[in-house]
């Protein structure tokens, strides 16, 4: 996901969830494959190794959708199980540990939770030499990336 627009999600949660960001930091990354569009807003309480995150996949086609709205949907996706989460005192349990599909707004959505930290999983990564910091996995159309980073540049995430 460009830095930009996860800058601009990271910032909607923390002003929706102004408590919980007191205590700790969100965290939001995103990938688009040649079939699908990944999202995971976690969060971390301070001084805690545990990150909470919600996962959400969706079938995608970069000649057919829109990226930027496409994420804005995983998104909002996302933001109704954090909403559950913190509602739940962070407690996981009751949520999909693997990808449960759901229908939202009439699309089929996949879903789950994890605890991976993403801050020491990209330490790793990066220590083995294995980096997965690109935006697009697989083979797409060139400018894909160059239009969502300038698409992000411009997008303003808008109450709906």
């Amino acid at each position: 996901m460009p830095p930009e627009l996860a800058k601009q999600i990271r910032e909607v949660f923390t002003e929706n969830f102004a408590i919980e960001a007191k205590n700790g930091q969100f965290i939001v990354e995103g990938y688009i494959f040649p079939e699908e569009l990944t999202v995971r807003v976690g969060y971390i309480t301070k001084g805690q190794l545990k990150q909470a995150n919600v996962e959400v996949s969706l079938d995608f086609n970069a000649s057919k959708q829109n990226a930027i709205k496409s994420i804005y949907f995983a998104v909002d996706c996302a933001a109704s199980f954090v909403q559950d989460l913190f509602e739940r005192g962070q407690d996981l349990s009751g949520f999909p540990h693997s990808w449960k599909s759901f229908t939202m707004e009439k699309k089929k959505v996949f879903m789950q939770v994890s605890t991976v930290n993403t801050k020491l999983e990209s330490e790793a990564n990066s220590l083995l030499g294995d980096s997965t910091d690109t935006l697009v996995h697989g083979k797409l159309d060139d400018s894909l990336t160059e239009d969502l980073e300038e698409s992000a540049k411009h997008a303003l995430i808008e109450d709906e």
